[in-house]
């Protein structure tokens, strides 16, 4: 506002400059007193001749003065009044000079009118229609499903093949797949008096499996995975020789087949079993507890067997080359053969300690019987004829008499490991005369 009005004073004294200097001009031409313009002097009736002014400029230049004033009488008519002209139209009639003045332009003041910024409109994204993500239900791995292996159905008519030749072996890899069906502290280990394939000599019927006697009510543990085919008595399902030859007891077929034929184990004489048909069961799991049922002779103890293709009392095999050793212990197995290359039956055997890994686990001396004929199973992978297990590692001499001749040979048992003896051209011992003794009448 300041610079504005500033601006409207310095055009109005330009504009009374070029006014006066016209005035000037004007005066000039009719001889008229340029200081007359500037004062209406009001006529006074006194003529008394007064002295002419002296006007002396800030400049120091004289006008000129005029010797008398007349004054002009006065006129009926009214003067105008004279508008004051610019001090610089007035400086020009004068004669004055005034000092140049910078005449100052003023810069356009910038008015800085803020504009409009729009701010950016928050642009609504479309809110993203959510595919729904399928998640898959978490399929559950089921408890393994038994899948028998497809194994020919046994004909019942078919007449007994014979234990075929086997090849020399001069060493075996061993299959300890099961462990101890009774815990320790308690009688788990097998029974060295009548092992599988003996008859003690004839007084008993052949063995088909191994006892671990115990008192009554021990538990007895599953001797590895696999799935409950039969638990209760034999009344009905004849497991044995005859019915109830096994009283309460338990068949588990297993996870795993040997050679392509499933495999089984059978637990006899139980005074409880603990399970039932189609239980999945793990190795060392209570399934019954020890008895005395069925045809029990000599009291209260566990039957154990190894079954390989069948359920079924010929189809046993021998359950020392299956089960565990105890803890870095082995076992040794044979085969005795006359000289035509077959297996031999009831020739004795023992087994004596001679230089033990561990000399506190001995001395050791065993003793065992070559199978009976066409009644107990060899191993498909062995063709053995008789086996020893739970003997500590080392060095051992096996010694096979038959009749007033014996032969003899040194066999190493490396921890949790099969020794391996072989024995030909041995001769067929004398045969066994005697009666058996009657089976115990069974019980419940």
């Amino acid at each position: 506002m300041i610079r504005k009005t500033y601006l409207l004073a310095l055009l109005a004294g330009l504009a009374l400059l070029v006014g006066l200097t016209s005035t000037i001009i004007a005066c000039s031409m009719t001889g008229t007193q340029p200081l007359a313009l500037f004062f209406t002097e009001t006529p006074t009736p006194t003529r008394t001749q007064l002295p002419a002014p002296q006007m002396v400029l800030s400049t120091a230049t004289a006008l000129p003065v005029t010797d008398t004033f007349t004054p002009l009488p006065p006129s009926e008519t009214p003067t105008a009044t004279q508008t004051p002209l610019p001090v610089a139209t007035q400086a020009v009639l004068l004669g004055l000079t005034l000092p140049v003045t910078a005449t100052f332009t003023p810069s356009p003041t910038i008015t800085w009118t803020p504009s409009l910024t729009l701010s950016p409109t928050n642009t609504l994204s479309p809110t993203p229609t959510l595919t729904p993500t399928l998640t898959p239900t978490p399929t559950l791995t089921p408890t393994p499903t038994l899948s028998p292996t497809p194994y020919p159905t046994k004909d019942p008519k078919a007449t007994f093949t014979p234990v075929p030749i086997y090849p020399s072996l001069s060493q075996v890899s061993p299959h300890f797949m099961f462990v101890r069906p009774i815990g320790q502290g308690h009688g788990n280990y097998v029974s060295p008096g009548y092992r599988y394939g003996e008859t003690q000599q004839g007084f008993f019927p052949t063995h088909y499996g191994v006892d671990m006697p115990n008192p009554e009510g021990i538990p007895v543990l599953a001797g590895g995975d696999g799935v409950i085919v039969h638990a209760g008595n034999d009344w009905e399902v004849q497991l044995g020789p005859t019915k109830f030859f096994y009283g309460n007891a338990v068949v588990i077929r297993h996870y795993f087949d040997y050679q392509g034929a499933p495999v089984y184990t059978l637990y006899g004489h139980l005074s409880q079993v603990s399970v039932k048909v189609g239980d999945s069961v793990s190795a060392g799991q209570v399934i019954g507890l020890v008895g005395g049922t069925g045809v029990a002779a000599g009291g209260s103890h566990l039957h154990f067997e190894v079954r390989v293709g069948y359920n079924d009392y010929d189809s046993t095999r021998n359950p020392e080359l299956w089960l565990k050793p105890f803890a870095s212990w082995g076992a040794i197995a044979g085969r005795v053969t006359d000289e035509h290359g077959k297996l031999v039956s009831r020739v004795d055997i023992s087994v004596n300690s001679i230089n033990l890994k561990n000399p506190a686990d001995g001395p050791v001396n065993r003793y065992v019987f070559t199978y009976e004929p066409s009644t107990v199973n060899p191993d498909e992978g062995y063709g053995e004829n008789w086996a020893i297990t739970d003997l500590p590692p080392g060095e051992y001499n096996v010694v096979v008499k038959s009749g007033s001749k014996s032969t003899s040979m040194k066999v190493t048992v490396p921890d949790s490991g099969l020794g391996w003896a072989e024995f030909t051209s041995v001769k067929v011992p004398p045969t066994w005369t005697h009666t058996p003794t009657p089976s115990a009448t069974p019980r419940p």
